[in-house]
C-alpha cells in the first residue's frame, strides 16, 4: 500500500512539473537571465545565442564527452550556457532558443546554465537585432558540474 501511494506521489509530481513546464512555455517565454539563482531547476528560458567557444572534448566517469560554453542573452543579461554532446553542433552566434527544464550551477562566482539530464535546448528563431560572434575570453571555463547519474544519459 505504502509503496503504491509513494508510485502516485511520484507521478503527481511530474505530470506537475510537465504541466508547469507546458503552462510557462505556451503562456510566456519562461524567465529572465537576472532571475535565473544558482542551484535553480526548472528553468524556462528564451534567449539568443551570442558568441560560442571552440568545441572541446573531456573525459568524464571514464567517458569522453563533447561540450562548448556559449554567451546565452536576453533583454536582461547574459549568462553562459554550457552545451553537451549532440547540441555542440546544433546552434551557432544569433540563434534564438528556448530551454526547458534547464538547470543553474556555479562556479568560481559565476552562474552557468545548462540542460542537464532531462532538459531540452531548441531553436527558436533567429536574432536579428545585434552582433554577434565567437566568445575568446581568453581563460578556461569549468563546465557546468554534472552528477554521474546525468553523465550516463549524454
Amino acid at each position: 500500500m505504502l509503496r503504491n501511494t509513494y508510485k502516485c506521489l511520484c507521478l503527481f509530481n511530474v505530470l506537475c512539473v510537465h504541466h508547469n513546464v507546458f503552462k510557462r512555455s505556451l503562456f510566456d517565454k519562461g524567465m529572465k537571465i537576472t532571475e535565473l539563482k544558482a542551484g535553480q531547476g526548472n528553468i524556462i528560458i528564451q534567449a539568443t545565442i551570442k558568441g560560442l567557444d571552440e568545441i572541446r572534448i573531456i573525459n568524464k566517469y571514464g567517458r569522453e564527452l563533447k561540450l562548448r560554453n556559449a554567451v546565452l542573452e536576453d533583454d536582461s543579461g547574459t549568462i553562459k550556457l554550457t552545451l553537451w554532446n549532440q547540441d555542440v553542433d546544433r546552434f551557432k552566434a544569433g540563434d534564438l532558443v528556448e530551454l526547458n527544464n534547464g538547470y543553474v550551477n556555479e562556479f568560481q562566482g559565476e552562474k552557468q546554465l545548462t540542460t542537464g539530464k532531462f532538459g531540452k535546448i531548441e531553436l527558436a528563431g533567429k536574432d536579428v537585432s545585434g552582433e554577434v560572434g565567437v566568445v575568446d575570453s581568453g581563460e578556461e571555463s569549468e563546465p557546468v558540474e554534472s552528477n554521474e547519474s546525468e553523465v550516463s544519459d549524454y
